[in-house]
Protein backbone atom coordinates (compact mmCIF):
# COMPACT_ATOMS: atom_id res chain seq x y z
CA UNK A 1 0.00 0.00 0.00
CA UNK A 2 1.17 3.50 -0.72
CA UNK A 3 2.18 5.72 2.12
CA UNK A 4 -0.25 8.40 3.16
CA UNK A 5 0.61 11.75 1.59
CA UNK A 6 1.71 14.43 3.97
CA UNK A 7 2.61 18.05 3.43
CA UNK A 8 6.25 18.65 4.08
CA UNK A 9 7.26 22.16 5.02
CA UNK A 10 10.68 23.17 3.84
CA UNK A 11 13.05 23.94 6.69
CA UNK A 12 14.67 27.35 6.32
CA UNK A 13 18.02 28.07 7.92
CA UNK A 14 17.76 31.44 9.67
CA UNK A 15 20.88 33.44 10.55
CA UNK A 16 21.66 33.53 14.25
CA UNK A 17 20.87 36.93 15.86
CA UNK A 18 23.84 39.27 16.07
CA UNK A 19 24.97 40.28 19.54
CA UNK A 20 25.07 44.05 20.18
CA UNK A 21 28.57 45.42 20.82
CA UNK A 22 29.24 47.03 24.25
CA UNK A 23 30.55 50.68 24.01
CA UNK A 24 32.43 52.25 27.02
CA UNK A 25 31.07 55.51 28.50
CA UNK A 26 34.25 57.54 27.68
CA UNK A 27 33.91 56.52 24.03
CA UNK A 28 30.33 57.76 23.92
CA UNK A 29 31.43 61.12 25.43
CA UNK A 30 34.12 61.51 22.76
CA UNK A 31 31.73 60.56 19.99
CA UNK A 32 29.26 63.22 21.16
CA UNK A 33 32.03 65.88 21.12
CA UNK A 34 32.93 65.01 17.51
CA UNK A 35 29.29 65.14 16.40
CA UNK A 36 28.99 68.57 17.99
CA UNK A 37 31.99 69.82 16.03
CA UNK A 38 30.56 68.53 12.75
CA UNK A 39 27.16 70.15 13.36
CA UNK A 40 28.78 73.40 14.38
CA UNK A 41 30.88 73.62 11.24
CA UNK A 42 27.77 72.97 9.13
CA UNK A 43 25.94 75.93 10.74
CA UNK A 44 28.91 78.29 10.20
CA UNK A 45 29.22 77.62 6.43
CA UNK A 46 28.28 80.47 4.08
CA UNK A 47 24.70 80.66 2.72
CA UNK A 48 25.88 80.44 -0.91
CA UNK A 49 27.73 77.20 -0.34
CA UNK A 50 26.95 74.39 -2.79
CA UNK A 51 24.42 71.85 -1.50
CA UNK A 52 25.78 68.64 -0.11
CA UNK A 53 25.70 65.68 -2.50
CA UNK A 54 23.51 63.97 0.10
CA UNK A 55 20.78 66.53 -0.64
CA UNK A 56 20.88 66.03 -4.39
CA UNK A 57 18.16 63.99 -6.08
CA UNK A 58 19.56 60.56 -6.86
CA UNK A 59 18.75 59.16 -10.31
CA UNK A 60 18.30 55.41 -9.90
CA UNK A 61 19.30 53.09 -12.69
CA UNK A 62 16.32 51.62 -14.57
CA UNK A 63 15.23 48.26 -13.17
CA UNK A 64 14.25 45.37 -15.41
CA UNK A 65 10.80 44.26 -14.23
CA UNK A 66 11.55 40.68 -15.19
CA UNK A 67 14.51 40.70 -12.81
CA UNK A 68 12.83 42.63 -10.00
CA UNK A 69 9.59 40.65 -10.21
CA UNK A 70 10.08 37.16 -11.64
CA UNK A 71 6.93 35.62 -13.16
CA UNK A 72 6.29 33.34 -10.21
CA UNK A 73 6.09 36.41 -7.91
CA UNK A 74 3.07 37.76 -9.83
CA UNK A 75 -0.32 36.45 -10.84
CA UNK A 76 -0.45 34.48 -14.07
CA UNK A 77 -2.96 37.03 -15.40
CA UNK A 78 -0.20 39.64 -15.12
CA UNK A 79 2.38 37.42 -16.79
CA UNK A 80 -0.02 36.33 -19.56
CA UNK A 81 -2.51 39.02 -20.54
CA UNK A 82 -6.08 37.76 -20.63
CA UNK A 83 -5.46 34.61 -18.56
CA UNK A 84 -8.28 34.70 -16.00
CA UNK A 85 -8.22 31.13 -14.65
CA UNK A 86 -6.15 29.38 -11.98
CA UNK A 87 -3.26 27.30 -13.29
CA UNK A 88 -2.61 24.07 -11.36
CA UNK A 89 0.47 21.96 -12.10
CA UNK A 90 2.51 19.23 -10.45
CA UNK A 91 6.28 19.28 -10.86
CA UNK A 92 8.52 16.33 -10.07
CA UNK A 93 10.97 17.16 -7.32
CA UNK A 94 12.70 14.24 -5.66
CA UNK A 95 12.11 10.50 -5.58
CA UNK A 96 8.43 9.98 -4.70
CA UNK A 97 8.02 13.69 -3.95
CA UNK A 98 6.33 16.36 -6.09
CA UNK A 99 5.45 20.05 -5.85
CA UNK A 100 1.83 21.12 -6.31
CA UNK A 101 1.88 24.61 -7.84
CA UNK A 102 -1.26 26.76 -7.76
CA UNK A 103 -1.10 30.06 -9.68
CA UNK A 104 -4.15 32.41 -9.43
CA UNK A 105 -4.65 35.28 -11.91
CA UNK A 106 -3.84 38.17 -9.56
CA UNK A 107 -1.67 36.79 -6.77
CA UNK A 108 1.67 34.96 -6.57
CA UNK A 109 1.76 31.23 -6.96
CA UNK A 110 1.85 28.88 -4.00
CA UNK A 111 3.80 25.64 -3.78
CA UNK A 112 2.93 22.69 -1.57
CA UNK A 113 4.79 19.43 -1.19
CA UNK A 114 3.00 16.17 -1.97
CA UNK A 115 4.02 12.61 -2.68
CA UNK A 116 4.15 11.65 -6.35
CA UNK A 117 2.71 8.71 -8.22
CA UNK A 118 2.73 7.15 -11.66
CA UNK A 119 -0.60 8.76 -12.61
CA UNK A 120 -2.48 11.81 -11.34
CA UNK A 121 -5.90 13.38 -11.92
CA UNK A 122 -8.07 16.05 -10.27
CA UNK A 123 -11.86 15.83 -10.00
CA UNK A 124 -14.44 18.15 -11.57
CA UNK A 125 -14.45 20.45 -8.51
CA UNK A 126 -10.67 20.83 -8.48
CA UNK A 127 -10.56 19.89 -4.80
CA UNK A 128 -9.81 16.16 -4.81
CA UNK A 129 -6.85 14.32 -6.28
CA UNK A 130 -6.36 10.70 -7.23
CA UNK A 131 -3.11 8.95 -8.04
CA UNK A 132 -1.75 5.45 -8.48
CA UNK A 133 1.45 4.13 -6.95
CA UNK A 134 3.02 0.90 -8.26
CA UNK A 135 3.78 -1.81 -5.73
CA UNK A 136 6.81 -4.03 -6.46
CA UNK A 137 5.95 -7.58 -7.53
CA UNK A 138 2.19 -6.88 -7.27
CA UNK A 139 -0.10 -6.57 -10.34
CA UNK A 140 -1.72 -3.21 -10.84
CA UNK A 141 -1.19 -0.25 -8.52
CA UNK A 142 -2.51 1.23 -5.30
CA UNK A 143 -5.12 3.95 -5.84
CA UNK A 144 -5.11 6.86 -3.37
CA UNK A 145 -7.67 9.67 -3.21
CA UNK A 146 -8.28 12.81 -1.15
CA UNK A 147 -6.96 16.33 -0.91
CA UNK A 148 -3.34 16.89 -1.89
CA UNK A 149 -2.17 16.89 1.75
CA UNK A 150 -4.18 13.86 2.85
CA UNK A 151 -4.33 11.30 0.07
CA UNK A 152 -5.50 7.97 1.48
CA UNK A 153 -4.90 4.54 -0.08
CA UNK A 154 -8.23 3.09 -1.21
CA UNK A 155 -7.81 0.07 -3.49
CA UNK A 156 -4.92 -2.12 -4.63
CA UNK A 157 -4.53 -3.89 -7.97
CA UNK A 158 -5.98 -0.94 -9.91
CA UNK A 159 -5.25 -0.94 -13.67
CA UNK A 160 -6.95 2.36 -14.63
CA UNK A 161 -9.21 5.04 -13.13
CA UNK A 162 -11.14 8.23 -14.00
CA UNK A 163 -13.09 10.87 -12.09
CA UNK A 164 -16.76 11.41 -12.97
CA UNK A 165 -16.84 14.35 -15.39
CA UNK A 166 -19.44 16.37 -13.46
CA UNK A 167 -20.01 14.89 -9.97
CA UNK A 168 -17.31 15.92 -7.50
CA UNK A 169 -15.47 13.24 -5.55
CA UNK A 170 -16.90 10.30 -7.53
CA UNK A 171 -14.41 7.97 -9.18
CA UNK A 172 -14.46 4.76 -11.22
CA UNK A 173 -11.63 2.25 -11.54
CA UNK A 174 -10.77 -1.11 -13.07
CA UNK A 175 -9.10 -4.11 -11.47
CA UNK A 176 -8.35 -7.70 -12.44
CA UNK A 177 -9.42 -10.23 -9.83
CA UNK A 178 -9.25 -14.01 -10.33
CA UNK A 179 -8.41 -13.42 -14.00
CA UNK A 180 -11.61 -11.36 -14.41
CA UNK A 181 -11.69 -7.71 -15.50
CA UNK A 182 -13.99 -5.59 -13.30
CA UNK A 183 -15.29 -2.02 -13.44
CA UNK A 184 -16.13 -0.39 -10.11
CA UNK A 185 -17.39 2.94 -8.77
CA UNK A 186 -15.85 4.53 -5.67
CA UNK A 187 -18.40 6.87 -4.11
CA UNK A 188 -17.58 9.92 -1.92
CA UNK A 189 -18.64 8.02 1.21
CA UNK A 190 -15.99 5.38 0.45
CA UNK A 191 -18.51 2.74 -0.64
CA UNK A 192 -17.52 0.60 -3.64
CA UNK A 193 -20.10 -0.46 -6.22
CA UNK A 194 -19.52 -3.04 -8.98
CA UNK A 195 -20.64 -1.78 -12.42
CA UNK A 196 -19.76 -4.68 -14.73
CA UNK A 197 -17.26 -7.49 -15.19
CA UNK A 198 -15.97 -10.01 -17.69
CA UNK A 199 -14.51 -7.85 -20.45
CA UNK A 200 -10.93 -8.18 -21.72
CA UNK A 201 -8.62 -8.09 -18.69
CA UNK A 202 -6.35 -5.48 -20.34
CA UNK A 203 -9.17 -2.96 -20.99
CA UNK A 204 -8.70 0.58 -19.59
CA UNK A 205 -11.22 3.15 -18.42
CA UNK A 206 -10.81 6.42 -20.38
CA UNK A 207 -13.70 8.50 -19.07
CA UNK A 208 -17.24 8.40 -17.70
CA UNK A 209 -20.23 10.52 -16.81
CA UNK A 210 -24.00 10.45 -16.69
CA UNK A 211 -23.85 9.48 -20.38
CA UNK A 212 -21.98 6.22 -19.66
CA UNK A 213 -18.43 4.83 -19.83
CA UNK A 214 -15.78 4.74 -22.56
CA UNK A 215 -13.44 1.74 -22.41
CA UNK A 216 -10.25 1.22 -24.44
CA UNK A 217 -9.75 -2.36 -25.52
CA UNK A 218 -6.17 -3.61 -26.19
CA UNK A 219 -7.04 -4.49 -29.80
CA UNK A 220 -7.36 -0.81 -30.82
CA UNK A 221 -11.10 -0.90 -30.23
CA UNK A 222 -13.24 1.56 -28.26
CA UNK A 223 -16.26 0.26 -26.34
CA UNK A 224 -19.11 2.46 -25.13
CA UNK A 225 -21.16 1.36 -22.13
CA UNK A 226 -24.34 2.82 -20.68
CA UNK A 227 -24.33 4.45 -17.23
CA UNK A 228 -25.44 1.09 -15.85
CA UNK A 229 -22.58 -0.80 -17.53
CA UNK A 230 -24.51 -2.37 -20.41
CA UNK A 231 -22.91 -2.63 -23.86
CA UNK A 232 -23.82 0.21 -26.25
CA UNK A 233 -21.44 0.39 -29.24
CA UNK A 234 -17.88 -0.18 -30.48
CA UNK A 235 -15.56 1.79 -32.75
CA UNK A 236 -12.11 1.00 -34.09
CA UNK A 237 -9.42 3.38 -32.80
CA UNK A 238 -7.87 4.78 -29.63
CA UNK A 239 -9.80 7.00 -27.20
CA UNK A 240 -8.03 9.77 -25.26
CA UNK A 241 -10.57 11.80 -23.29
CA UNK A 242 -14.27 12.59 -22.84
CA UNK A 243 -16.38 15.64 -22.01
CA UNK A 244 -19.39 16.08 -19.72
CA UNK A 245 -21.84 16.10 -22.64
CA UNK A 246 -20.66 12.74 -23.93
CA UNK A 247 -18.16 13.63 -26.66
CA UNK A 248 -15.13 11.33 -26.85
CA UNK A 249 -11.92 12.40 -28.60
CA UNK A 250 -10.24 9.52 -30.42
CA UNK A 251 -8.09 8.67 -33.42
CA UNK A 252 -7.36 5.90 -35.88
CA UNK A 253 -6.01 6.98 -39.29
CA UNK A 254 -7.49 10.42 -38.53
CA UNK A 255 -8.66 12.47 -35.56
CA UNK A 256 -12.31 11.87 -34.71
CA UNK A 257 -15.06 12.75 -32.24
CA UNK A 258 -17.45 10.06 -31.02
CA UNK A 259 -20.77 10.84 -29.40
CA UNK A 260 -22.02 8.77 -26.50
CA UNK A 261 -24.87 7.72 -28.76
CA UNK A 262 -22.43 6.15 -31.22
CA UNK A 263 -22.13 8.86 -33.92
CA UNK A 264 -18.72 9.67 -35.46
CA UNK A 265 -17.29 12.95 -36.80
CA UNK A 266 -13.93 12.67 -38.53
CA UNK A 267 -11.48 15.60 -38.60
CA UNK A 268 -9.21 15.03 -41.57
CA UNK A 269 -6.60 17.62 -40.64
CA UNK A 270 -4.74 19.26 -43.53
CA UNK A 271 -1.40 18.59 -41.79
CA UNK A 272 -0.76 15.01 -40.69
CA UNK A 273 -0.81 14.23 -36.96
CA UNK A 274 1.81 11.62 -36.09
CA UNK A 275 1.50 9.30 -33.12
CA UNK A 276 -1.27 11.09 -31.19
CA UNK A 277 -0.71 10.65 -27.42
CA UNK A 278 -3.42 12.90 -25.97
CA UNK A 279 -6.35 14.94 -27.26
CA UNK A 280 -8.88 17.11 -25.40
CA UNK A 281 -11.99 18.92 -26.65
CA UNK A 282 -12.31 22.60 -25.71
CA UNK A 283 -15.21 23.78 -23.49
CA UNK A 284 -16.72 25.57 -26.49
CA UNK A 285 -16.65 22.24 -28.40
CA UNK A 286 -15.13 24.12 -31.37
CA UNK A 287 -11.45 23.19 -30.92
CA UNK A 288 -9.43 20.07 -30.17
CA UNK A 289 -5.98 20.25 -28.54
CA UNK A 290 -3.70 17.40 -29.59
CA UNK A 291 -0.30 16.18 -28.39
CA UNK A 292 1.56 14.08 -30.95
CA UNK A 293 5.16 13.13 -31.69
CA UNK A 294 5.95 16.62 -33.02
CA UNK A 295 4.35 18.86 -30.38
CA UNK A 296 1.02 20.49 -29.48
CA UNK A 297 -1.59 21.36 -32.10
CA UNK A 298 -4.97 23.10 -31.82
CA UNK A 299 -7.40 21.88 -34.47
CA UNK A 300 -10.55 23.70 -35.59
CA UNK A 301 -13.47 21.28 -35.47
CA UNK A 302 -15.36 23.08 -38.22
CA UNK A 303 -12.51 23.50 -40.71
CA UNK A 304 -10.31 20.56 -39.63
CA UNK A 305 -7.29 22.87 -39.83
CA UNK A 306 -4.54 23.73 -37.33
CA UNK A 307 -5.09 27.20 -35.85
CA UNK A 308 -2.21 27.20 -33.31
CA UNK A 309 0.72 24.94 -32.51
CA UNK A 310 4.00 24.44 -30.66
CA UNK A 311 6.69 22.21 -32.10
CA UNK A 312 9.03 20.53 -29.63
CA UNK A 313 9.30 17.77 -27.01
CA UNK A 314 6.15 17.56 -24.89
CA UNK A 315 4.69 15.62 -22.01
CA UNK A 316 1.29 14.02 -22.07
CA UNK A 317 -1.22 16.32 -20.31
CA UNK A 318 -3.40 19.13 -21.68
CA UNK A 319 -5.83 21.61 -20.11
CA UNK A 320 -8.18 24.30 -21.47
CA UNK A 321 -9.36 27.56 -19.90
CA UNK A 322 -13.14 27.87 -19.61
CA UNK A 323 -13.26 30.49 -22.37
CA UNK A 324 -11.44 28.14 -24.79
CA UNK A 325 -8.82 30.82 -25.44
CA UNK A 326 -5.78 29.20 -23.80
CA UNK A 327 -4.57 25.61 -23.77
CA UNK A 328 -1.70 24.55 -21.49
CA UNK A 329 0.58 21.55 -22.03
CA UNK A 330 3.55 20.04 -20.28
CA UNK A 331 6.75 20.07 -22.30
CA UNK A 332 10.17 18.56 -21.69
CA UNK A 333 10.98 21.36 -19.23
CA UNK A 334 8.30 23.80 -18.12
CA UNK A 335 4.89 24.54 -19.57
CA UNK A 336 3.76 25.98 -22.90
CA UNK A 337 0.50 27.94 -23.11
CA UNK A 338 -1.01 28.62 -26.53
CA UNK A 339 -3.22 31.68 -26.99
CA UNK A 340 -5.65 30.75 -29.77
CA UNK A 341 -6.99 34.30 -30.21
CA UNK A 342 -3.63 36.09 -30.34
CA UNK A 343 -1.91 33.11 -31.99
CA UNK A 344 0.87 33.43 -29.40
CA UNK A 345 3.05 31.04 -27.39
CA UNK A 346 3.96 31.55 -23.75
CA UNK A 347 6.73 29.46 -22.18
CA UNK A 348 6.72 29.53 -18.39
CA UNK A 349 8.48 27.83 -15.46
CA UNK A 350 11.13 26.38 -17.76
CA UNK A 351 13.33 25.38 -14.82
CA UNK A 352 10.89 22.68 -13.70
CA UNK A 353 9.91 19.25 -15.01
CA UNK A 354 6.10 18.88 -14.91
CA UNK A 355 4.07 15.69 -14.85
CA UNK A 356 0.59 17.22 -14.75
CA UNK A 357 -1.22 20.45 -15.68
CA UNK A 358 -4.80 21.56 -15.09
CA UNK A 359 -6.74 24.83 -15.31
CA UNK A 360 -9.53 25.86 -12.94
Amino acid sequence: MAQQVQVVEDGLERPSPRRRASIPGWALLGLGFLVGLVLGSAVLTSEDAQPSPANEEIQADPVDDELAFPPEARGIGVVIDGFHSVLVAVASNETDVSDLITWPPETPMTTNRMLGGSDLAVDSSGQYFAMTSPVPDVPGATLSTGRYHSLTPQVSGVTSFAWHDSIAGTLAFTIVENAEWQLWKLLPNGREELVTAGNDRASSLIGWGDWGFVIQEPSAQITLLTAGGEFKATQAGTAFSSSADGWIVAADESLMLLSAGGGVQRLRVDAALTGVREAVLSPSRELVAVVDATGVHVVSREEASIVAEYTGPTGGTLAWTDDSRFVAATKQRGLVILDVIEEAQHHILDSRSFVFVDIR
